[in-house]
């Protein structure tokens, strides 16, 4: 029994199953059409030519873009090569500019601290020299008054004049002093008071220092003496 409730149980009405398969029927028809349809859109594609566009490589326009591609990349490259050479030689410049500014700087500060200095001595000078102006300006007025030019006479063809002198702590010492006009310079002196050595002791120190104050005042000294 139930075996047969088995079979019975797959067996298909008659009247079921023609109507599966006319459903199949109306489906396979529909892929027919599909496909037909299907068929017609790339027949008219390949008509349209779509695939049948011109490739560039065989045309050789690939070629060429990469050429002037790869060329313009050169420029470029070489451009900016050349622009980093330029701002590297310009760094550098500045570093040895910066350098020189530097050096000169410290330079400047030497010669100013040297400005100082000789600022210093400069005045340092000054009023040394105006104290020995002084000094001398007084010795001058001293010595005028203690001694008298008893004559002044010029020799003949040449530049030399010869003063007489005395002294008033001893006006029988006289001495004559050969002096050089244009130099202003004592040249000797003759006194029949002095032995040769006091003159030639006082010649070489006037020679030395060329100074007529003291040569005068080494006179006056030998005049005192002499007049005891």
């Amino acid at each position: 029994m139930k075996d047969q409730d088995q079979d019975s149980s797959l067996e298909v009405s008659w009247v079921s199953a023609n109507g599966m398969e006319e459903e199949l029927g109306t489906v396979a028809s529909i892929h027919e059409k599909n496909d037909q349809e299907f068929q017609s859109l790339l027949d008219a594609i390949e008509k349209s030519n779509l695939f049948k566009i011109p490739d560039p490589i065989e045309k050789g326009h690939f070629n060429k873009a990469k050429q002037f591609f790869l060329h313009e990349q050169h420029k470029v490259t070489k451009s900016l090569e050349a622009v980093d050479d330029e701002y590297k030689s310009l760094l550098n410049r500045k570093k040895q500019l910066q350098h020189d500014i530097e050096d000169m700087k410290k330079k400047i500060e030497s010669v100013n601290a040297e400005l100082d200095e000789c600022g210093q001595k400069a005045e340092s000078v000054k009023v040394n020299y105006k104290q020995q102006l002084k000094a001398l300006t007084v010795a001058k007025e001293k010595y005028e008054k203690s001694f008298n030019i008893l004559l002044i006479a010029e020799e003949e063809n040449n530049n030399i004049l010869k003063a007489t002198i005395s002294f008033g702590e001893n006006k029988n010492f006289q001495c004559v002093l050969s002096v050089n006009r244009e130099h202003k310079k004592i040249l000797g002196v003759e006194s029949k008071f002095l032995q040769q050595k006091e003159v030639e002791d006082m010649m070489d120190a006037y020679n030395q220092t060329n100074n007529a104050a003291t040569l005068l005042c080494t006179l006056k000294k030998l005049a005192l003496a002499k007049s005891h």
